[in-house]
């Protein structure tokens, strides 16, 4: 991960064999959080290997991304080499020098965007059992440096080393009801005009395998979503008659997305960023970071991109969302968060409705 983001700085320390060792604070089994949203982010683990002359980094992400470094010294240029390779296809090598005793820093030019750009990461050790990695990017020639990340290490204790990555987590997914009001813009089409034909608010009533969504406007639609079936039955207005849709179904593509940290807090909540970029419109759901609902809800549900969402915010509930289509932007937030009981069904339907209409 971010090996990838280096840079090369101060000058060599005194002792050449001073230079030739690695700062073995980095080494051992890490989870790496966040600074600014505190959120676990991903995994690391680094350990010497072929007679101690090569560093080998093995890490895995919330994001999917898995990669792997090897680190050695070269006693010819004076610094640390290292090579980079993930699962995006990505390798990138770099050279790093010491300064001191706390830091490391490595170099590397990597592409940003659509032009190449200086990274340097450095490693600022707190105690035995925590560190610092800041990373920084450059796009002038290390003119200027702009954050890229702020990671915080801990290490994991020793009884927890060997423990399955992908252990389920015991969680409290919420149940009962979030409700959002909308507003929209538009350069083509006359914003008031958009608010009157418009959805105004919506309320989502989640329990742990279903939703149920309701959009209020001149034509209100809810629809009811059941996990187990992967199936949802939608209603125009009143009306008792529904038309059911198999969510299995992709009706949307992911281009690109990125998930950002973030200082916001909604109704009290503090969030993460996930932009989406699809094929048809792009989408930014403000995320929480400790309210989630449940994987039943999302993770067979391929309609409108809910999978993907699900998947790279583990279920955070959405608290505030942005769409971007082509004539105009709709925008929502979060009014009214109500949590329930156990025993509550987010649907409300008769008892067979599924099985009528979804023959």
């Amino acid at each position: 991960m971010r090996t990838l983001l280096f840079f090369l700085l101060a000058t060599l320390p005194p002792s050449l064999m001073r230079a030739q060792q690695f700062p073995d604070y980095w080494l051992g089994d890490w989870d790496v959080f966040s600074v600014q949203s505190g959120r676990l982010i991903g995994e690391n683990h680094l350990t010497k290997m072929l007679d101690g002359k090569v560093v080998f980094e093995h890490w895995t992400d919330v994001l999917g991304i898995e990669g792997h470094s090897f680190t050695l010294y070269d006693s010819v240029s004076g610094c640390w080499l290292q090579n980079w390779v993930d699962n995006r296809g990505i390798m990138n090598n770099s050279k790093g020098r010491l300064s001191g005793d706390t830091m490391m820093f490595l170099s590397g030019s990597v592409p940003e965007g659509n032009s190449k750009a200086l990274h340097r990461m450095s490693l600022i050790p707190v105690s035995p059992n925590e560190l610092i990695q800041c990373g920084e990017v450059s796009i002038d020639s290390a003119q200027h440096w702009q954050k890229k990340f702020h990671f915080r290490y801990l290490r994991k204790p020793a009884n927890d080393v060997l423990n399955c990555r992908n252990a389920p987590r015991s969680l409290a997914y919420f149940r009962g009801e979030i409700e959002y009001a909308y507003s929209y813009e538009s350069e083509r089409l006359d914003a008031d005009s958009l608010a009157r034909t418009k959805p105004g608010k919506s309320i989502f009533r989640y329990d742990l395998s279903s939703y149920r969504s309701c959009f209020m406007g001149p034509d209100t639609v809810t629809y009811y979503y059941d996990g187990e079936r992967n199936r949802c039955l939608a209603q125009s207005g009143r009306q008792p008659l529904f038309e059911c849709e198999d969510y299995s179904v992709l009706t949307d593509s992911v281009r690109s997305w990125r998930l950002l940290d973030s200082d916001e807090k909604i109704l009290g909540h503090r969030v993460a960023i996930l932009e989406i970029q699809s094929k048809y419109f792009f989408t930014r759901y403000y995320i929480s970071l400790d309210v989630k609902i449940s994987p039943a809800t999302w993770d067979k549900h391929l309609a409108y991109n809910w999978a993907f969402y699900g998947d790279k915010t583990d279920g955070g509930l959405i608290l505030k969302l942005e769409h971007r289509f082509k004539q105009y932007t709709m925008r929502g937030i979060a009014t009214r968060i109500t949590k329930a009981d156990e025993g509550f069904d987010a649907l409300g339907l008769p008892e067979g409705s599924f099985e009528q209409w979804c023959k």
